[in-house]
């Protein structure tokens, strides 16, 4: 039971770190990443996601869609959260998505 309680608090802790530190931090790190990248290793992560990214049309969300820099912690939502904060929050804050029973459908839509 100590292990299991260990592990939820280093991935809450983890999160709060990621969450407090501004995201242009991530996204240069990420860009410096995505620079050294071989030609061979960007052939096969684009192979990667064509694979899983199976959508050929665009998108529209609902009426019901957040802006990503709407997108703030409930109090009873730590997990869920945390869980979708971390796909999300590379991405530009002016990027609209929609949340699916429990899953995330990104995409961009009128931005002005």
């Amino acid at each position: 039971m100590g292990q299991y309680n260990n592990n939820k608090f280093l991935y809450y802790l983890r999160g709060m770190i990621k969450y407090i530190i501004p995201t242009f931090v991530f996204r240069k790190i990420l860009q410096k990443n995505l620079n050294i990248i071989n030609y061979e290793n960007k052939n096969y992560i684009f192979e990667r996601v064509d694979y899983y990214n199976k959508l050929t049309d665009k998108v529209e969300l609902s009426e019901d869609a957040m802006i990503l820099a709407n997108f703030k912690r409930g109090k009873s939502q730590n997990t869920y959260f945390l869980d979708l904060y971390e796909s999300l929050f590379i991405f530009l804050s002016n990027i609209n998505f929609t949340i699916f029973l429990g899953t995330s459908a990104l995409c961009q839509i009128n931005r002005q």
